[in-house]
Parts: structure tokens; C-alpha cells; sequence
């Protein structure tokens, strides 16, 4: 891997309140990603978003299809379900004042349980379970005292969260939100991170793959 050599933005203005949303910071809390700096920065400063690229697009279209998909067959068996903005949680932590932000894609309500649902597109992994997790911290600091269980749907079924690991996953948001506030936040540049960073622009030590388009071949393999 090689550093990018392209100028770094000035940082944009400071927000009046750090904000952490639930997307920013679940493949950390998952161990999926090791750049705290990049989420921090995102708590810290007012980052205006960018144009989404190709792949997001696609993933958003399909997205969409697959929510669409699951609340009308949930419809149909009479359930009673919000779906996405109807589902904004926001919360505000009271030792650092941050507010969290968080929105399932699906809420199932019934007298008793609160169910959240959270469609995914590709291959499953830890942080969708997290994510889901954290929706239900913010819901709690809501003031919500309902049950709630959790599930991931996917194109060929539907996974359960295991709510056990809720209150582990809370103490180490609550750790992370700690460093953030505490102290100094180190960047841990790696190429696949950095390649998709909302705020690589703004990161001196960002890095790149090599560009290997142009390269010749050490040897001949054919031998």
C-alpha cells in the first residue's frame, strides 16, 4: 500500500453537539474495522456528504426493494409496522451530551414487543447484528420499556439477533464514546478502510492500494 499524495481539505466547522450514528460506528464496535479517527471525526465535525458512487446506488435500489418486499408481506398478516423514517431514534447521552442516531429499517408494534427488523443485501456479518443492537440502546435512552427482539432479513430468510449480547455491545459503545471525548484518537490508515472513509478526504495519513494496471509480470507463470 502507498499514501496518497492529493492535498487534505480544512476541517469543516465543529458541530454545536457531537452526533455518532448507528452506520458510523457498528463495524468498529463489531471489530470489522479498526479506525476509530474516521468515526470520531464524523462525532466531531458538521461533514457535508458526498455523491453516493456506483455501488451505493445499486445497494440502495435493491435496498429498498427487499423493505418494500418484507412490509408488505407483513402488512398482509395484519401486523401493525412503521418502515424507515417513521423509525427515527435520537437520543442524548447524558455524560458527554452526544446524541445518538439510529433508524430500523422496519418496526413490528404489538402490546407487549417492540420488534426491529433491518433488511440486508449482502453476505451477513457480525456488524448487522450490531447495528440492530444499537437501535435498541437508543430506544432504551428513549425511554422505550417494552420488549424488543431483533431480526436481520436477507433475500433468502430472516436471522435472530441474540439480545444477550446487548448489554456487552452497550458498554463497549459506551467506551468508545469515552475515548471519543477523552482523549486523542489515532488514525489506523488501511487500504479497504481508507478506500471508502467518508472523510478520507480530510485524513493526512490516508493510504491506497498501488495501482497495478501498468505493471509487468516478474516472470513468466506459463512455465
Amino acid at each position: 500500500m502507498i499514501r496518497t499524495h492529493v492535498e487534505v481539505l480544512s476541517r469543516p466547522p465543529e458541530r454545536t453537539r457531537p452526533k455518532v450514528t448507528v452506520g458510523n460506528v457498528r463495524r468498529l464496535l463489531a471489530g470489522e474495522a479498526k479506525c476509530e479517527w474516521a468515526a470520531w471525526f464524523l462525532w466531531r465535525y458538521d461533514v457535508p456528504p458526498e455523491i453516493d458512487p456506483p455501488y451505493l446506488v445499486e445497494w440502495k435500489r435493491e435496498h429498498s426493494a427487499l423493505v418494500a418486499e418484507r412490509t408488505a408481506y407483513l402488512e398482509a398478516q395484519h401486523y401493525n409496522v412503521s418502515m424507515e423514517s417513521e423509525n427515527w431514534l435520537d437520543a442524548i447521552g447524558s455524560l458527554t451530551g452526544t446524541r445518538f442516531i439510529g433508524k430500523p429499517d422496519i418496526a413490528i408494534i404489538e402490546p407487549d414487543l417492540l420488534t426491529y427488523e433491518d433488511c440486508k443485501t449482502g453476505d451477513p456479518c457480525h456488524a448487522d447484528e450490531v447495528q440492530l443492537l444499537l437501535y435498541t440502546q437508543i430506544a432504551r435512552l428513549r425511554g422505550v420499556r417494552k420488549r424488543i427482539a431483533c431480526w436481520l432479513v436477507y433475500p433468502d430468510g430472516r436471522t435472530q439477533v441474540d439480545m444477550r449480547d446487548r448489554v456487552p455491545m452497550r458498554d463497549r459503545f459506551v467506551a468508545l464514546i469515552g475515548r471519543f471525548s477523552g482523549g486523542t484518537i489515532s488514525t489506523t490508515p488501511h487500504p479497504f478502510e481508507c478506500g471508502r472513509c467518508k472523510v478520507r478526504a480530510y485524513c493526512c495519513d490516508r493510504v491506497m492500494e498501488p495501482d497495478r494496471t501498468n505493471w509487468e509480470p516478474l516472470f513468466d507463470e506459463r512455465r
